[in-house]
């Protein structure tokens, strides 16, 4: 065919159809991923997009048309066109105004697990661990000790005699390691909806680094904020998210200071009474341990509750101290951080 009989060929309007939709398409979102679609059934692939409506759509077209929608809008959103290398093989854009990391780690748990199959690369090391296969000896020996399986006969049977890896990430699956994979019903893999990348307003973020515990993550912002508030109280450090226990903290203090000095005001009198009251009952108490008739019998009385006063005072000091060690270890509820996450 002629140079110019090419130039003339009519291109299928269906195809320019679907370039001019993806561009519609590209344009309304603000993050553009690339997945990949890899052995899953359409079930589960109908479930996934009614669970990601009102989130997420997945956009499926021949890689060729992917790639000239994104010619077309790479100059309204700059950076896009780094996503062309990742279009290979079964792919389709996944479109949503939502956090790229929410909708990649809810695709994450949705994979399902998956037999090896000849020629697939191994995304991690494949193990096989000690087991009884309740297999009975014959052809199949030879089959695991060819995968690197080291087998005895247990009772009848073949055993695998300790945990092996059969295969390293990255290195194929071959036709004898997927049938022996079957025969023990050891499913290493996972199918579903992969990010490979994503554009979110103009940063081009890896696949893999989309998929994060989001609980993990919320308990280590927590023990850091706790961390941080003992931190400012103790110190202190005079920030107003602190000051209301900083404050808390110095009136214990100086009512503790004060209750030991003896300085009576209102707000201290109760303890320092309460203090010489109980030093008066323990000095009763041991002189008439010394000498009973030191004093008249009236002190007897007292002399009799002196050690249950004693005592009293030392586990309400001991109680004390121990409430004002909890205090100072600010808690979650103390600050609010509930309310952090919702």
């Amino acid at each position: 065919m002629s140079a110019t009989a090419q130039a003339t060929k009519k291109i299928d309007p269906r195809k320019i159809e679907t370039v001019d939709n993806l561009v519609k398409l590209l344009e309304q979102y603000s993050t553009i991923a690339l997945v990949k679609i890899e052995g899953i059934v359409s079930s589960a692939m109908h479930q996934i997009r009614k669970d990601l409506r009102g989130e997420a759509q997945i956009v499926m077209a021949k890689n060729t048309l992917m790639k000239l929608a994104i010619d077309r809008v790479k100059d309204k959103k700059p950076g896009l066109e780094a996503l062309k290398e990742y279009i290979k093989g079964p792919a389709a854009f996944l479109l949503t105004n939502t956090n790229p990391f929410k909708i990649a780690t809810f695709l994450d748990k949705k994979k399902l697990p998956a037999p090896a199959k000849a020629g697939m690369i191994a995304p991690n090391d494949v193990l096989v661990t000690k087991r009884n296969t309740g297999i009975p000896p014959g052809p199949v020996i030879g089959e695991l000790n060819a995968v690197g399986l080291p087998t005895r006969i247990e009772q009848g049977t073949i055993a695998i005699t300790k945990d092996t890896v059969v295969l390293k990430k990255g290195e194929k699956v071959s036709r004898t390691l997927a049938a022996v994979l079957s025969r023990l019903e050891i499913m290493p893999f996972q199918v579903g909806i992969i990010v490979e990348a994503a554009w979110d307003n103009g940063d081009v973020i890896d696949g893999a680094t989309l998929v994060v515990d989001f609980e993990e993550i919320q308990q280590l912002m927590i023990a850091a904020h706790q961390q941080a508030m003992n931190l400012a109280v103790n110190a202190p450090i005079y920030v107003s998210e602190a000051m209301p226990f900083i404050i808390a903290k110095a009136q214990r203090e100086a009512l503790s200071l004060a209750a030991e000095a003896g300085y009576l005001s209102p707000d201290t009198a109760s303890f320092v009474l309460g203090r010489a009251e109980g030093k008066a009952r323990g000095l009763i108490a041991y002189i008439l341990s010394k000498k009973p008739d030191a004093l008249p019998e009236d002190y007897a009385q007292l002399a009799a509750t002196a050690a249950v006063a004693t005592t009293s005072t030392t586990t309400e000091t001991k109680e004390e101290e121990t409430e004002e060690e909890k205090e100072e270890e600010i808690s979650e509820e103390d600050v609010g951080l509930g309310g952090l996450f919702g």
